[in-house]
């Protein structure tokens, strides 16, 4: 499947080109969607953090060694 990235030069070619697609069933995503499924995702995160659901930097860096040796059977 192909995606393509269209940018209208003005709102009347905005309201047109999303009518045309409308109007064959397309599947279309605007940059609105994107950034509400963005923002969703932050919030989220930060709850995360808040209820200290996390690794720090030195876990993470020790959990990478512990695979490692594991496949290369130290």
């Amino acid at each position: 499947m192909m995606s393509i990235l269209v940018t209208p030069q003005n709102e009347q070619e905005e309201k047109v080109l999303i009518a045309f697609l409308e109007s064959l069933h397309y599947h279309y995503e605007t940059e609105a969607s994107n950034l509400k499924e963005y923002t969703l995702e932050v919030e989220k995160a930060n709850l995360e953090i808040e209820n200290g659901d996390f690794l720090l930097q030195e876990e993470v860096e020790k959990l990478i060694l512990q695979r490692r040796n594991a496949i290369n059977g130290r």
